[in-house]
């Protein structure tokens, strides 16, 4: 037996010793130690003669003395030259198998080594494979949660246009029938003959309540009329003052920018009622003072005293015309322009007015207080949608946080598990 030491990298192989036994006595020597005995010269141990001859079936040399000894009685012998020769042919057809399944393991060693090299590449292709396809899969999520939001922000902003448009359109109307019911109520405040002078008027404007004008709500401009739709308006910048120029004559009703001297917007109409200047505003304004139609309007009724005189007679005010709605002296009463009209007491007349003014301002007042409710109620909805969207938006938010890290999970657990088998294949 001879020791046998395979390895693909150099190692170093100490001088050891080796230990036989011969003759029950164990030695150890060296391995040169039988290399350096077996000289060209070497000597029988019993007879001192040179070792000639091979015996065959002690299998060691032995010298000529030897072979005629007891000790080797009928044995067979081969000269040394030749059974050298034998054994050694023999020794290398022993040892050609092995040469044979050396090489075939130096192939293999190879083909491991070539397999081993193929896969770590193999392995370093899947993981580079599985990162760039869980990349995708995060950036899909990305633009998939982009995509969502830009939705829900699209869908959130044509509510908010929506109720924006309602909420326009409604407080339009709350501020017309403001200005019908605080104008009438006004006028029913009013003197009595004051009011009976007015109350045509004010009756038609409770009929034929009206408003044109330029709203900015939500930080922008339009232009509303009670004949067609809100109109969105285009400024360059925010709006310090407003100049109104109204020419009722060619029905032009029109808004310009005294700052800039741009103009803004252009109502026409034909215009058959009194135009009185109306502002509606949740904040505070200031208004410049101006002499204008609504004050003209005040002096006019101021102008008439409770001692106001007859146009034609020069008399006090005392009946009312049922026929004319309108009052009149004693004298008017007699003459050929009230012939057999009815009459009332200035009081009385404007007593019964006043109760039916105030009949007819009653649906108006529901009305307003009904759009007031309806306008709260779009800012409580207006409020919950914002609310609703902000929910929705951070659910949105928290679910494809849920996919992210759930890819980063599935993607580890990926890498783990193909290190593992690497690590299988290449133990």
């Amino acid at each position: 037996m001879f020791p046998y030491i395979f390895s693909v990298e150099e190692v170093k192989i100490l001088p050891l010793k080796v230990c036989v036994t011969v003759d029950q006595s164990r030695t150890c020597v060296r391995p040169s130690y039988w290399r350096d005995q077996r000289s060209p010269e070497a000597l029988c141990s019993l007879h001192s003669e040179k070792l000639r001859l091979f015996c065959l079936d002690h299998q060691q040399p032995v010298c000529l003395v030897c072979r005629d000894s007891r000790t080797h009685t009928n044995h067979r012998f081969r000269p040394i030259d030749e059974a050298a020769q034998d054994l050694r042919e023999e020794l290398q057809r022993s040892l050609q198998p092995f040469q044979e399944k050396l090489k075939l393991f130096e192939k293999v060693q190879v083909k491991f080594d070539q397999t081993a090299g193929h896969m770590k590449v193999q392995a370093q292709h899947t993981e580079t494979q599985i990162k760039e396809q869980f990349k995708k899969l995060h950036q899909f999520l990305e633009e998939e949660e982009e995509a969502r939001m830009a939705a829900l922000r699209e869908e959130e902003e044509q509510k908010r246009r929506m109720m924006e448009e309602k909420m326009e359109a409604v407080s339009r109307e709350i501020a017309a029938l403001s200005h019908t019911v605080r104008a009438t109520e006004e006028e029913l405040r009013a003197e009595d003959v004051s009011f009976l002078h007015n109350y045509k008027n004010a009756r038609k404007g409770v009929i034929q309540s009206g408003l044109w004008g330029i709203a900015f709500y939500n930080g922008k401009y339009s232009a509303c009329s009670p004949s067609a739709p809100s109109t969105r308006l285009s400024l360059q910048k925010e709006l310090q003052r407003v100049r109104v120029n109204l020419d009722w004559n060619s029905g032009e009703f029109s808004f310009s920018d005294p700052d800039t001297n741009t103009h803004i917007h252009t109502f026409t109409h034909t215009f058959t009622e009194k135009m009185f200047p109306y502002i509606f505003s949740v904040e505070e304004v200031k208004i410049l003072p101006l002499k204008n139609l609504c004050e003209t309007f005040l002096q006019e009724r101021d102008q008439r005293s409770p001692e106001a005189l007859c146009s034609l007679h020069s008399e006090k005010l005392r009946l009312f015309c049922l026929d004319h709605q309108q009052p009149v002296c004693l004298v008017c009463r007699d003459s050929r322009t009230h012939t057999n009209h009815r009459f009332r007491p200035i009081d009385e007349a404007a007593q019964d007015l006043r109760e039916e003014l105030q009949k007819s301002l009653q649906p108006f007042q529901e009305k307003l207080k009904l759009f007031e409710r309806v306008k709260v109620k779009f800012d409580q909805t207006a409020g919950h949608m914002k609310v609703q969207a902000q929910h929705t938006e951070t659910q949105i938010k928290e679910q494809f946080k849920k996919l992210h890290q759930f890819l980063e999970e599935e993607e580890e657990a990926r890498m783990a598990a193909l290190r593992e088998e690497e690590e299988q294949k290449r133990r």
